[in-house]
């Protein structure tokens, strides 16, 4: 067994995981004999991911101190986001809210601004459990994130995966996991409470969607980036996704062109992403949406088609292929959906069924 440093404050946070400890008895063994049940999820979820979390304070010249989330992956490890730590001139970890705080000094920095990750070496090793990282989760599957919104109190937010976009070597998630300023930084966590994310950025158009980097980019950081003392990292320390919205990724001029409902530019840009990238699922999906919107319903089943032949276990491609059919006065075509949809996600799949009813007995 590793012998963990004795340090200043470990036995306040010792005291708070007792604390948490007794609580998960106290009022979660019922709730957790529950199957299937969301709040023992939740709970438990709370329990083992929200007192690993740790809060990131970066001071910066003049004073200024940038307030932030991290997640430990090792006892003297933490990742974070670069936008959070940038400017910073000296950095602190902070742990053990629940009995008063412990700071750990961070001796170096490991930096991917364009990915907006950073990897930050604390002076010594913290008496916390690190995170395992987990595979990259698929579209539908729940997560939960963890961070300090609001820059006070640690909060998880549970949610899942919207959408998965493919780029430079990781996937950038999408999830319905809401989280505000002083959450980046924060973990992304799947049902095994393993790391599948570090939440990074909200839609900037005003649309409730939020996108986490992938922990792929944190294994290339670890593999190709040295650590180096803490500076500012200097003005061209931006992220992909701060540009200009004609710089961005395609994915994220997709979102905002969607959210503004710019159909016709949408559909061109559709096109000509699906033409350089055939097998994107995500590309086809969005296309066979746009194509929905404009009532196109012959082109958009022929989208959704080639969703699945990018990937046959894409759910939400099932459901809107669906729906299209519907919409088409094909019944039997939806059904013949619904029972595929059904082997891959039963709650998208009771959703398109009650669709179906909807549409088979309209309200009057």
């Amino acid at each position: 067994m590793e012998r963990v440093p004795s340090i200043p404050g470990s036995k306040r946070v010792g005291r708070a995981r007792a604390v948490f400890a007794a609580l998960m008895v106290s009022f979660g063994v019922q709730a957790a004999q529950a199957q299937d049940s969301p709040v023992a999820a939740n709970f438990a979820a709370y329990v083992q991911l929200a007192p690993r979390v740790v809060k990131i304070h970066a001071r910066e010249p003049g004073g200024r101190i940038a307030l932030g989330s991290g997640v430990p992956i090792a006892r003297d490890l933490v990742v974070t986001n670069c936008h959070v730590t940038r400017r910073a001139k000296s950095i602190q970890v902070a742990i053990g809210a629940a009995f008063g705080v412990t700071a750990y000094e961070v001796i170096g920095q490991a930096s991917d601004p364009e990915h907006d990750l950073c990897l930050l070496r604390t002076e010594v090793g913290m008496p916390i459990e690190p995170f395992a990282m987990g595979n990259s989760p698929r579209v539908g599957d729940p997560v939960w994130g963890v961070g300090f919104s609001g820059g006070f109190g640690v909060r998880m937010h549970p949610g899942e995966v919207t959408a998965l976009y493919p780029y430079e070597g990781g996937k950038v998630l999408q999830s319905s996991t809401s989280f505000n300023l002083g959450a980046s930084g924060g973990g992304l966590f799947n049902a095994a409470h393993e790391l599948v994310g570090i939440m990074t950025f909200r839609d900037r158009a005003g649309a409730a969607q939020y996108f986490s980097m992938p922990v792929a980019w944190v294994v290339q950081i670890l593999a190709d980036r040295p650590f180096v003392p803490v500076a500012p990292l200097g003005p061209t320390a931006s992220a992909f996704w701060e540009r200009a919205v004609e710089d961005q990724p395609l994915f994220l001029r997709a979102n905002a062109l969607e959210a503004m409902q710019n159909w016709a530019e949408l559909e061109s840009m559709l096109l000509n992403w699906v033409e350089r990238e055939p097998d994107n699922a995500t590309a086809w999906l969005i296309l066979g949406r746009t194509f929905l919107h404009t009532n196109r319903l012959v082109d958009a089943i022929q989208a959704f088609n080639a969703c699945l032949t990018a990937d046959r276990e894409f759910a939400p491609a099932w459901f809107q292929l669906g729906i299209a059919h519907l919409l088409s006065n094909q019944s039997d075509r939806a059904e013949e959906v619904y029972e595929s949809l059904a082997m891959i996600d039963a709650p998208l799949a009771r959703a398109l069924k009650l669709r179906t009813i909807e549409h088979r007995n309209p309200a009057r």
